[in-house]
């Protein structure tokens, strides 16, 4: 009599978080202006345009796979793209889970799954959950000895999305120092990551001129750039946006308790404490660097509830309140201060406010914006300026 084979990761769970996430896939392409950014630019490419990326650093893969699937079928194909690549992390996060032994992970994965900014990138047409796929599925490669099959799928995830570059090198160089020694196969998988990446922004370094200037972010005016400027967005996009003001005043009021069973878990489970750490840094510290958009921390997520799960092991209490508190933030908001002008602040007034979550405002703007699609689904090509001879 065969023995069955235990699934290697929480299927039921998975098929509830779809179930929720499914409603979600009908109401237009998204929130984020440059979705439709992206969708101009793939129909123009298809339609046989000269190359102008959407912004920089220019998102070829990404463009053009939104722009065929959405002549295919529509909103609802792009973001089914976006819901399978959800889940697939989210199938790799429980797989970690159960590698590491994570304590609490049906509910960090829940907690995951729900959390305002991989709710909206699982089920709206953005590049965020495409890139975060590979790099979860790489990591589980790794764990399973496939280097090769790892570096092509974090060039994959590299070439959806340039930030993703950071986090990749973290999880190699973290997987090379663990073994002290980079074996061959390793060297190749990494190799091989940069050649997938850099083949993918070809098309942006020849848009610019044959020059790295696709590789300028979009900041906008300099004077916003301010020190005090700065940090602001830094702090407040995470306590905010991230977390929600509940939960980071909760995870600040245990802070202690926290550090002294991440001591001890150090001790214990080593490799997930260090990894997560890794992880959390490397994000951070780029966001640090460009504090734009709130959804470039989605890659730190993961590992922050895995740290959680750690920290707060002997306490389920506390851990299912700061969960609670993370999802409800998306849904209704605490806004400790408000700027001067939305978008580009210089100032901001101090007090407290209640706003619609992150989740609900984006469902109101995306419900608002089907009505422009069309606009962005132009594919006429501009005139090319005529030679003198």
């Amino acid at each position: 009599m065969r023995k069955s084979r235990r699934c290697p990761f929480d299927a039921a769970d998975l098929a509830g978080i779809g179930a929720v996430w499914l409603p979600f896939l009908f109401l237009g392409y998204g929130p984020d202006g440059d979705t439709y950014h992206s969708l101009r630019a793939g129909v123009r490419l298809l339609a046989g345009c000269a190359y102008e990326p959407s912004r920089n650093p220019g998102y070829v893969v990404f463009e053009t796979a939104v722009a065929a699937l959405s002549r295919a079928g529509g909103s609802v194909a792009t973001n089914a793209v976006s819901f399978a690549a959800g889940l697939v992390a989210l199938a790799c996060l429980s797989w970690l889970g159960r590698r590491y032994d994570v304590p609490h992970r049906r509910l960090l994965l829940w907690g995951f799954a729900l959390h305002p900014l991989m709710w909206t990138a699982a089920t709206t047409t953005i590049d965020y959950a495409w890139a975060l796929a590979p790099l979860l599925a790489a990591i589980v490669l790794l764990e399973r000895e496939r280097p090769i099959a790892a570096g092509a799928l974090l060039g994959l995830g590299v070439a959806l999305r340039l930030g993703t570059a950071f986090p990749a090198a973290a999880v190699l160089a973290c997987f090379g120092w663990r073994q002290r020694r980079a074996p061959a196969r390793l060297v190749a998988g990494t190799a091989l990551c940069g050649c997938v990446a850099a083949l993918a922004y070809v098309p942006s370094y020849l848009a610019a001129g044959e020059s790295f200037a696709f590789l300028a972010p979009h900041r906008g005016d300099d004077s916003l750039w301010t020190l005090r400027g700065h940090l602001g967005r830094f702090v407040f996009k995470n306590a905010v946006y991230v977390l929600g003001l509940p939960a980071f005043a909760l995870g600040v009021a245990m802070a202690p308790a926290a550090v002294r069973n991440l001591r001890a878990a150090w001790r214990e489970q080593r490799d997930p404490v260090a990894f997560s750490l890794v992880m959390i840094a490397v994000t951070e510290l780029l966001y640090l660097q460009f504090p734009i958009e709130v959804p470039y921390l989605l890659p730190m997520l993961p590992f922050g509830f895995a740290l959680a799960g750690l920290a707060w092991r002997d306490r389920p209490w506390l851990l299912r309140a700061w969960v609670v508190a993370i999802v409800a933030a998306g849904l209704v908001a605490i806004l400790p201060a408000q700027p001067d002008r939305r978008g580009e602040a210089r100032a901001a007034q101090l007090g407290v406010w209640i706003a619609p979550g992150w989740l609900v405002r984006g469902v109101a703007r995306r419900i608002e914006a089907q009505r422009d699609a069309v606009v962005f689904l132009d594919a006429r090509c501009p005139p090319q300026p005529r030679r003198v001879r």
